[in-house]
Protein backbone atom coordinates (compact mmCIF):
# COMPACT_ATOMS: atom_id res chain seq x y z
CA UNK A 1 0.00 0.00 0.00
CA UNK A 2 3.12 2.16 -0.37
CA UNK A 3 2.03 3.29 -3.92
CA UNK A 4 -1.74 4.82 -2.28
CA UNK A 5 0.41 6.51 0.31
CA UNK A 6 2.68 7.73 -2.02
CA UNK A 7 -0.83 8.90 -4.04
CA UNK A 8 -2.44 10.51 -1.23
CA UNK A 9 0.56 12.60 -0.22
CA UNK A 10 0.80 14.17 -3.77
CA UNK A 11 -2.71 14.89 -4.19
CA UNK A 12 -2.41 16.70 -0.69
CA UNK A 13 0.63 18.70 -1.66
CA UNK A 14 -1.32 19.43 -5.04
CA UNK A 15 -3.95 20.76 -2.81
CA UNK A 16 -6.22 18.67 -4.27
CA UNK A 17 -7.00 16.54 -1.29
CA UNK A 18 -6.72 16.76 2.58
CA UNK A 19 -5.36 13.13 3.74
CA UNK A 20 -6.97 11.83 6.92
CA UNK A 21 -4.70 8.72 7.30
CA UNK A 22 -5.70 5.41 7.62
CA UNK A 23 -9.64 4.99 7.85
CA UNK A 24 -8.56 2.25 10.31
CA UNK A 25 -6.69 4.99 12.63
CA UNK A 26 -9.44 7.51 12.29
CA UNK A 27 -12.36 8.25 14.76
CA UNK A 28 -15.73 9.62 14.12
CA UNK A 29 -14.85 12.56 16.25
CA UNK A 30 -11.85 13.35 14.19
CA UNK A 31 -13.47 12.84 11.12
CA UNK A 32 -16.56 15.31 12.58
CA UNK A 33 -13.88 17.65 13.11
CA UNK A 34 -12.27 17.92 9.94
CA UNK A 35 -15.44 18.33 8.26
CA UNK A 36 -16.44 21.01 10.50
CA UNK A 37 -13.19 23.18 9.93
CA UNK A 38 -13.88 22.69 6.22
CA UNK A 39 -17.51 23.59 5.87
CA UNK A 40 -16.87 26.99 6.79
CA UNK A 41 -13.54 26.97 4.37
CA UNK A 42 -15.45 27.56 1.40
CA UNK A 43 -12.50 29.21 -0.37
CA UNK A 44 -10.18 26.48 0.14
CA UNK A 45 -13.34 23.95 -1.10
CA UNK A 46 -13.28 25.57 -4.32
CA UNK A 47 -9.49 25.74 -4.89
CA UNK A 48 -9.50 22.10 -4.38
CA UNK A 49 -12.30 21.63 -6.74
CA UNK A 50 -10.61 23.61 -9.33
CA UNK A 51 -7.14 21.88 -9.22
CA UNK A 52 -9.17 18.40 -8.69
CA UNK A 53 -10.98 19.32 -12.59
CA UNK A 54 -7.54 20.60 -13.55
CA UNK A 55 -6.18 17.36 -12.91
CA UNK A 56 -9.23 15.13 -14.32
CA UNK A 57 -9.20 15.43 -18.21
CA UNK A 58 -12.68 13.13 -18.50
CA UNK A 59 -11.15 10.72 -20.79
CA UNK A 60 -10.03 8.09 -18.01
CA UNK A 61 -12.78 5.67 -18.62
CA UNK A 62 -12.16 5.38 -22.53
CA UNK A 63 -8.48 4.35 -21.81
CA UNK A 64 -9.60 1.54 -19.05
CA UNK A 65 -11.91 0.29 -21.88
CA UNK A 66 -9.24 0.33 -24.20
CA UNK A 67 -7.10 -1.19 -22.04
CA UNK A 68 -10.03 -3.67 -21.80
CA UNK A 69 -10.70 -4.04 -25.26
CA UNK A 70 -6.87 -4.72 -26.10
CA UNK A 71 -6.81 -7.51 -23.33
CA UNK A 72 -9.93 -8.70 -24.86
CA UNK A 73 -8.56 -8.86 -28.29
CA UNK A 74 -5.12 -10.30 -27.21
CA UNK A 75 -7.34 -13.04 -25.76
CA UNK A 76 -9.28 -13.77 -28.48
CA UNK A 77 -6.52 -14.21 -30.57
CA UNK A 78 -5.38 -16.56 -28.16
CA UNK A 79 -7.93 -18.23 -27.47
CA UNK A 80 -8.30 -18.58 -31.50
CA UNK A 81 -4.71 -20.22 -31.59
CA UNK A 82 -5.24 -23.12 -29.18
CA UNK A 83 -8.41 -23.97 -31.25
CA UNK A 84 -6.52 -24.75 -34.51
Amino acid sequence: MLWFRQIAQKLGKMGVTISLGWYNQQTVHQLASTVAELLPALEQLQQMSVKGRKLVDGFGSQRVMEVITGHSRELNVAQSAVEF
